[in-house]
């Protein structure tokens, strides 16, 4: 570049000397390269592709505030913050002192991955245990796992190893940009397995039922009933109530006496509103008792109907009659197949078995509307009616939640007021217990909740199971068919659980008797 001085002279003073660069003449190639993507901190590691060689510079500007001058085709440089940067380079003739045009090079510096937070699995005695990020990778990244941290890595969204009780399991992870290959640190975490509770830790003993079926009232030892499905307890605790379906009838059992008798429904199939035993049902599957009114309200399976008892007089909520599926008013509105009751914030929640979903009876609207589900079954977990149920069968309130058993997903579900559904446990036929994400239900029935936590039947495994702080555990029951009562309990067909204080009451609907279940 040919230099030229301009001096002048303003009030006595000399101006500094201005440099203008020249462009070469002949014109001088500029260089070239290609775009550059690393992550950042990594070295950016830049080499022109025509160089021409002594008596040349390559003088660089990095986009990012820093220059370098080099005499050499290529060149080292760091970026230290994510973004996309405008670089570029040209070169100098020394001799001739002139400049190529400058040639832009575009450089996108990616974040630098970061290893991922993971929960901390731990399961009942030894065997599987799976490792879940806490978050999903951001795109283009993965996840990988290692179980040393240094030699074999997979690429993996989930890990999934074995443990064993007394032997911690050390996983490590670490994730992958997989369009630039850069990975994060690695961070170890670690699986535990701990003892589980013994596989029969309650033992049982009988509350009222002569194991054959029946109907007759009286002392708990020779009162009978006939394929109970339904169980709650008044407001006092005093008395269990029961909905005896094949009877036809609504029982209950008095707790201190442990005497059995009967409330309402005449023994016979039908649908009449009337007075005591002058009513009728049809295999009435669910009850729930309101202590606001004293009122008893039964879900009426087979005629596809919501009743109330109150004051000793039979009434028709909502239903038909004929099994459909309508919302709208209580005269209007339709079900198909209800087992299911619970009441919460003056509302009642009712299990529509057959249409797959939630719906609720706003009293003071006197509407029926659906909460979550649409009638169709599946296996989701949205809000309203984007969610979907499989034959749900029981629900309990408990801590202003709604908590269902979703008897054909073998899942225990949480649904808010809102109408909001997750799953807790589930989700996958078997009988496994242990961590959430790992236990298995076959056909949950009844639900009951106290205490930090929530007990429920396991139909198809003839057990009654706990779901505590991420934990699935077998209270009673091995799966085994059986009437045993007493420390190996075995149960035929457990249908529903409830509980008043610290005691647990489970009907067995077709061992045709109530227990109560004895902690250790």
């Amino acid at each position: 570049m040919q230099k030229h001085f301009l001096r002048l002279l303003i009030c006595g003073l000399f101006l500094p000397s201005l440099v203008f660069a020249q462009p070469c003449d002949p014109v001088l190639q500029s260089p070239s390269t290609t775009p550059m993507s690393i992550c950042s901190g990594q070295n950016a590691f830049f080499l022109l592709q025509n160089w021409p060689g002594a008596g040349y510079q390559a003088h660089w500007d990095f986009g990012d505030g820093n220059t370098q001058v080099a005499t050499e085709m290529f060149v080292n440089h760091f970026y230290f913050a994510p973004g996309n940067y405008s670089a570029q380079v040209r070169y100098r003739d020394i001799g001739n002192n002139c400049y190529s045009a400058y040639f832009p090079v575009n450089v996108t510096v990616y974040p630098y991955p970061n290893a991922p937070e993971v929960n901390t699995p731990v399961r009942c005695g030894s065997g599987e245990i799976t490792f879940t990020p806490m978050t999903n990778p951001p795109a283009y990244h993965a996840y990988q796992w290692s179980q040393d941290g240094a030699s074999t890595w997979v690429e993996l969204p989930v890990f999934t190893t074995s443990v064993a009780l007394g032997n911690p399991r050390e996983v490590y992870v670490r994730t992958i940009n997989t369009l630039m290959g850069c990975v994060s640190g690695s961070m170890p975490y670690y699986g535990y397995a701990e003892e589980c509770s013994p596989s029969d830790p309650y033992s049982s003993a009988l509350v009222a039922g002569t194991g054959a079926a029946g109907l007759n009232d009286g002392p708990g030892n020779e009162a009978t009933f006939f394929g109970i499905q339904g169980i709650t307890y008044d407001s006092d605790g005093n008395r269990l109530l029961l909905a005896d379906a094949f009877n036809h009838r609504i029982r209950y059992i008095d707790l201190g006496s442990y005497e059995a008798g009967s409330i309402s429904g005449s023994g016979m199939p039908g649908f009449e509103d009337g007075e005591g035993m002058g009513a009728s049902f049809n295999y009435p599957a669910a009850i729930a008792y309101d202590p606001a009114t004293g009122s008893i309200y039964v879900a009426d399976k087979g005629n596809h109907a919501i009743r109330k008892i109150h004051n000793n007089y039979i009434t028709t909520v909502a239903g038909t009659g004929g099994a459909g599926y309508q919302d709208g008013s209580l005269e209007e509105a339709t079900f198909r197949n209800p087992t299911g009751l619970a009441l919460l914030n003056s509302k009642l929640y009712v299990v529509d078995h057959g249409n797959h979903c939630i719906r609720v009876i706003d009293f003071n609207e006197e509407t029926v509307g659906t909460l979550a589900g649409n009638g169709l079954p599946g296996y989701n977990n949205e809000q309203g009616l984007s969610a979907r149920f499989n034959s749900p069968w029981g629900i309990t309130a408990y801590d202003g939640q709604l908590y269902v058993t979703d008897y054909g997903n073998h899942a225990i579900r949480e649904v808010n007021p809102e109408g909001y559904v997750s799953t807790l446990a589930g989700g996958t036929a078997g009988f496994e217990d242990g961590n959430t994400s790992i236990a298995q239900l076959n056909h949950p029935t009844g639900i009951y909740g106290n205490s930090g936590s929530l007990y429920f039947t396991d139909h198809g495994n003839r057990c009654v199971r706990k779901l505590n702080s991420g934990n699935v555990y077998t209270l009673s029951g091995n799966g085994t068919p059986g009437t045993i009562i007493g420390a190996q309990s075995t149960y035929l067909s457990p249908m529903g659980i409830t509980g008043t204080g610290s005691s647990l009451y489970v009907i067995d609907a077709f061992g045709h008797h109530v227990r109560t279940l004895v902690s250790p």
